[in-house]
């Protein structure tokens, strides 16, 4: 493992113990539990499903939607009083994709609708968007059942005056009714959110809704505003979420919603909630019931949700339809090949009769526990050896006889979302220097800045004391990204602030990749080492190398100028307010690194956040927001950009992440052996796109080592269509005699077979092909994984002595000896995304009793999950804890 900051160090220790028991959640369901499959396809195309809102559906679809025209019509085909029927009548919503679903996007379009009007907060006409699990679409209690209500980012009211002003500008996106106060959202396992009352700041109480405890705005799907543009039609991106993503609503598995849940659109039109009969309590007094659409999409108060158009779901079954009695083998690694498992899970169990579950972990701890017996097959893409196996006894090395099989290839892509004034970018271009200032917080709206709240001239010439001048606000107000050719006029977009989002604090071989990508160009390693840029812009001094004149707090703990390390720190140790302004203001809570920018816990859980420009930039004190402890006052992250008319956010996601979120990708450069200028920055370099072509230009260029047949790859004499940060996946076993039992040798080489096979390189959207984001094996490739199979036949004979504990069965030990880099240390909440410390979100919402040791071990969250007992192995009864204690563990990832 990488040497990094100690204050760093710390946090990484706090996080695993936090996070280890993340996966048990994805593990009871029994789906993809780390990075959610690619939008896979049903077999007869992508299965859309128009509704009509005024009836004339077919019966199979009719039968699931309220009878508008007997609640808003007069029989006679006019309105009958409510005004809805005006406003809706011409109403058709499509979703592009509605059976064999997982958690990915499909396409929500509408027309027939006036175009949306009004104010911020008092618009018209517009459509609001969420998931449902309830059995009866048209049941009285049916929108208890749906996951909305949690992009209210209001905590609480403290007095009546305050409800009011609550109610008026916010309770179209609440779970509020005027009568009823709030609607409780019922899980899956029939619990429900429950409100209660804590102290308000200066006294009296306030209220929370209680929906924190399955969701919150970081981790719900729900689109509380979708505008209908001049021409009457809408079209916007949903996020379907099956069981691993949403636990609570359990969409998918047989064990909780089953594979049926529903999609719901709730139009909200000119007239307010009241039909006629209505006894006005949709509203406020004195309100204008047609100034605005005031009142909840669920509230039983208004007749809202009486206008819903029902589409059903159909999700996969996420046990992978592997049959009941198969056998469970483990798959640890990277969860870059989580997405082709999933597609492969079926496929594979049919052609060897073995369920093969992937637990995630980082290479370096992947192939330590390769070496210790605690693992039998290790995906990664580097070759294990005394460099790359962390703090695991490099004496074990002697003793073992590690294969490669290559298993797929695919990429790290730099992902994001950009929009301006309304108008998509589809274009961005980035060198290694600008991912380099981006991984060093080399902008000032990476780091806790200083002016958000009183300080001297002393703090503020503290913060910039070591660069070369103030740091651009943010990369695109820095010179180079305009130089390039990018959308210069983004840099006027205010809400770009903490626009770049990470995973971590754990490591992964595609980060280690990244910073090697960075390194091979001289521009970078120019900069990395003090350097100024052209421009003269200048590293974070909290990165330069102990020993360096301009290193601030003693430096980083590595030259990163000269060592690619495989995580994304945070380094730069400025906090914010003062210790003084602190106690006076924040109740002595201070603003970090960490918790100013919290890490996704995943690169798929990256992309969730990218796709919904949701940054966390969490630096606005909010006496209303409840800490960890219950208690009003925290610093809250600011609100999701989604629905903005400009748009900024990018981080390093999957490439199959990237498509299965449909996000854009940077085009990157080619790294140089020499630097450029100003000038020259942009016509000395050739830039490749994501693409399979580009992918494949990539790996033909690579040199396998012969030792080991893991390939190796000089950056620099790239093809200019070669996209640089391409990787092969290789699945690592040990042939020593005795390692594996008959069965596990046999097994293991049937997988191989599988993937090497032709269906499995096939590129195709149907269970058992190549997913979005991968490129097929070169021949050469598949020939080297085959060998690798006829070896593990070979010995199959051989008897199992598996060191390190490693049961008969040879799944590996069920613990682990691994010791942490800090045993002592524990992490605080914000260093992760605290809008993913829900039951949907990524990381515990309170620390789990745990060893660091056992948390350094990995976070065993499988991806697919083996079904030989139901839903695989020793988690066989589990699917019934699930049901009983669902949200006290938090899964790794928004896949898991």
């Amino acid at each position: 493992m990488t040497a990094i900051s100690a204050a760093v160090r710390s946090r990484i220790g706090r996080f695993l113990v936090a996070v280890t028991l993340a996966a048990v959640v994805g593990a009871l369901i029994g789906a993809t539990a780390f990075t959610a499959a690619p939008p896979a396809r049903a077999a007869g195309g992508d299965s859309p499903i128009t509704v009509k809102w005024a009836g004339g559906n077919e019966a199979g679809l009719q039968k699931y939607q309220p009878d508008h025209a007997a609640l808003t019509s007069d029989g006679n085909g006019k309105d009958a009083g409510s005004g809805h029927w005006d406003d809706f009548k011409n109403l058709q919503v499509t979703v592009s994709k509605t059976t064999d679903l997982d958690t990915e996007v499909v396409r929500v379009t509408a027309k027939g609708m006036a175009p949306t009007v009004g104010d911020p907060g008092l618009r018209k006409n517009f459509l609001q968007v969420m998931q449902c699990w309830g059995p009866d679409p048209l049941a009285a209690d049916f929108a208890k059942t749906c996951q909305f209500g949690a992009s209210d980012q209001t905590a609480g009211f403290a007095s009546a005056d305050d409800l009011m002003y609550h109610t008026i500008g916010q309770a179209t996106y609440n779970r509020y009714g005027y009568k009823t106060g709030y609607l409780p959202f019922r899980a899956v396992t029939k619990e429900e959110s429950v409100t209660d009352q804590v102290p308000a700041p200066g006294g009296g109480t306030l209220t929370r809704n209680g929906l924190a405890r399955f969701m919150d705005p970081s981790t719900s799907n729900e689109l509380p505003y979708v505008p209908i543009g001049g021409d009457g039609t809408a079209s916007v991106a949903f996020e379907t979420q099956a069981a691993t993503a949403a636990p609570y609503l359990g969409c998918g598995s047989p064990a909780a919603a089953g594979q049926r849940c529903w999609l719901v659109v709730v139009p909200r039109g000119t007239h307010a909630g009241e039909h006629p009969g209505a006894t006005g309590e949709c509203m406020p007094k004195n309100y204008d019931q047609n100034y605005a659409q005031i009142g909840s999409a669920v509230s039983p108060d208004c007749t809202y949700f009486a206008d819903r158009l029902v589409v059903p779901l159909d999700f996969r079954d996420p046990t992978g339809n592997c049959a009941v009695g198969s056998a469970d083998r483990a798959v640890t690694g990277t969860e870059f090949v989580a997405g082709a498992m999933s597609s492969w899970q079926s496929a594979a169990c049919a052609a060897t009769g073995t369920s093969f579950a992937l637990t995630t972990n980082s290479g370096a701890l992947s192939r330590g526990q390769l070496l210790t017996g605690q693992a039998d097959f290790v995906v990664g893409a580097r070759p294990v050896t005394k460099d790359t196996i962390g703090t695991t006894d490099p004496a074990l090395l002697d003793g073992a006889e590690i294969a490669y099989a290559p298993l797929a290839n695919t990429a790290l892509t730099i992902s994001y979302v950009a929009r301006r004034s309304g108008t998509a970018i589809t274009e961005v271009k980035l060198t290694p220097r600008l991912i380099a200032k981006l991984l060093t917080q080399s902008y000032r709206d990476l780091t806790p800045i200083v002016g958000l709240y009183p300080v001297t001239d002393a703090e503020k010439a503290a913060q910039w004391e070591g660069w070369a001048q103030q740091p651009p606000a943010s990369i695109v107000a820095d010179p180079e990204w305009a130089a390039l050719g990018n959308d210069p006029q983004l840099k006027n977009f205010t809400g770009a602030t903490g626009s770049f989002v990470v995973s971590g604090p754990f490591g992964d071989d595609a980060i280690e990749l990244l910073w090697r990508y960075v390194l091979a160009d001289a521009d970078a390693v120019a900069f990395l080492s003090g350097k100024p840029d052209p421009w003269g812009n200048s590293v974070n001094p909290y990165y330069l190398p102990p020993g360096h004149p301009k290193a601030k707090g003693g430096g980083y703990d590595v030259d990163l100028s000269r060592t690619a390390i495989d995580t994304v720190p945070r380094a730069d140790q400025t906090m914010y307010p003062s210790v003084e302004e602190a106690a006076r203001t924040t109740k002595g809570q201070r603003v970090d690194s960490v918790t100013l920018l919290p890490f996704s816990t995943s690169l798929q859980a990256n992309a969730q956040r990218v796709f919904r420009v949701d940054t966390r930039y969490t630096g606005i004190w909010n006496k209303l927001q409840f800490n960890s402890a219950g208690e009003a006052g925290a610093f809250a992250p600011v609100a999701s950009e989604q629905f903005s008319e400009s748009q900024w956010i990018v981080g390093p996601t999957t490439a199959n992440a990237a498509a299965a979120y449909g996000l854009s990708t940077a085009q990157l450069a080619i790294p140089l052996s020499t630097t450029t200028t100003n000038d020259t920055v942009r016509t000395a370099r050739h830039f490749a796109g994501l693409s399979t072509a580009s992918m494949a230009t990539a790996i033909a260029t690579d040199t396998p080592d012969p030792a080991t047949g893991v390939a190796s790859r000089d950056f620099t004499r790239l093809p200019g269509d070669a996209y640089p940060l391409t990787t092969t996946l290789y699945g690592a076993v040990d042939l020593g005699c005795g390692r594996l039992d008959k069965a596990a040798r046999t097994q293991y080489a049937g997988l191989i077979d599988y993937v090497e096979g032709d269906r499995a390189n096939t590129p195709g959207t149907q269970r058992g092909q190549l997913p979005e984001g991968y490129t097929p094996l070169t021949g050469a490739q598949r020939d080297q994984g085959k060998a690798v199979a006829v070896k593990l036949r070979s010995e199959a004979n051989c008897s199992p002595s598996a060191p390190g504990g490693a049961d008969p069965q040879g799944n590996g030990s069920a613990s682990s000896d691994t010791a942490s880099s800090d045993p002592g240390a524990t992490v605080p909440d914000s260093a992760v995304d605290p809008g993913a410390n829900g039951p949907g979100g990524n990381a515990p919402a309170t620390q789990t009793e745990m060893s660091a040791a056992a948390g350094e071990a990995g976070t065993k969250t499988p991806a697919t999950v083996g079904q030989g007992a139901a839903v695989g192995g020793a988690l066989a009864a589990s699917v019934a804890g699930l049901l009983g204690t669902p949200f006290l563990l938090r899964r790794r990832g928004m896949g898991g």
